[in-house]
């Protein structure tokens, strides 16, 4: 099961969730014709410098590989909050060394290690076109590997996208996975920061949904413990969404809905 390192404030949640844009083709960021955008540059590019801030914690390079969408302040750049938050996640992997990475469209992960442990990391597109770890992150390899086939993840992607154009709180909350950003610590805390986050403006990601309803998730790619998702809504906003596989029985959920551009 994926695990952050940390849990953002609800207001970096509510700003990123307020965000358009996977095949890596480098060289553009614009998106194909399915509404899906294009890395600027490939995962394996990315690589050398997440290395180089997870060893030597530069704020800079900080912001060069965390997602924006996780930090207190994503528009406000090195900002003394956004450094020292991207600092923190980064040095719960200090010292990462890669291995073998893969890509999925718009989401990507790198399998590595890091203190004498296996870990591999989750990774999905800015809004600049570029791979950005979630602070997600699994306890062994993921490349290469497959779902097992009894597990299916279509389902949490199509219900938290009905929950939201059904403005329904408890439903999309059902549809989180626990100990996340998106579940802020439980059903009341979801649902009392619903609106901010999903609905208060017209570049929420419930808006976007209500506006398009023949909007719907496509499948990008999955590995043993999760599976990648691209919802591209019209006329504008696009985000990836990332289900985790099953966990003590339980059916999969959403680890997180990251947007690629806003």
């Amino acid at each position: 099961m994926a695990t952050g390192a940390l849990l953002p404030a609800a207001i970096a949640a509510a700003a990123a969730l307020a965000g358009c844009g996977g095949s890596s083709d480098e060289g553009s960021s614009e998106g194909d014709s399915s509404g899906i955008p294009r890395a600027v540059r490939p995962i394996a590019e990315q690589v050398p410098v997440f290395e180089r801030a997870a060893s030597q914690f530069d704020c800079q390079d900080a912001l060069r590989v965390v997602h924006p969408a996780l930090l207190p302040e994503p528009d406000a750049g090195a900002s003394h909050e956004n450094c020292k938050n991207a600092r923190s996640r980064l040095r719960t992997v200090e010292g990462f060394r890669a291995g073998e990475s893969a890509e999925y469209r718009t989401g990507a992960v790198v399998d590595g290690e890091a203190g004498g442990s296996t870990l591999s990391l989750i990774f999905a597109l800015d809004d600049s076109g570029q791979f950005k770890w979630i602070s997600g992150t699994h306890a062994r390899n993921e490349v290469g590997t497959e779902p097992a086939r009894q597990i299916r993840f279509d389902p949490a992607a199509a219900a938290l996208l009905q929950a939201l154009r059904a403005d329904d709180c408890r439903a999309a909350f059902a549809t989180i996975a626990p100990d996340t950003r998106l579940s802020y610590g439980g059903e009341k805390e979801f649902c009392a920061k619903f609106e901010d986050t999903f609905t208060s403006s017209p570049e929420g990601f419930g808006s976007r949904l209500q506006a398009d309803p023949d909007a719907k998730p496509v499948f990008l790619g999955a590995t043993r413990d999760e599976a990648f998702y691209g919802v591209a809504t019209q006329p504008a906003g696009y985000r990836t969404l990332i289900v985790n596989g099953a966990a003590k029985g339980d059916q999969p959920t959403v680890y997180d809905v990251v947007p690629a551009e806003r």
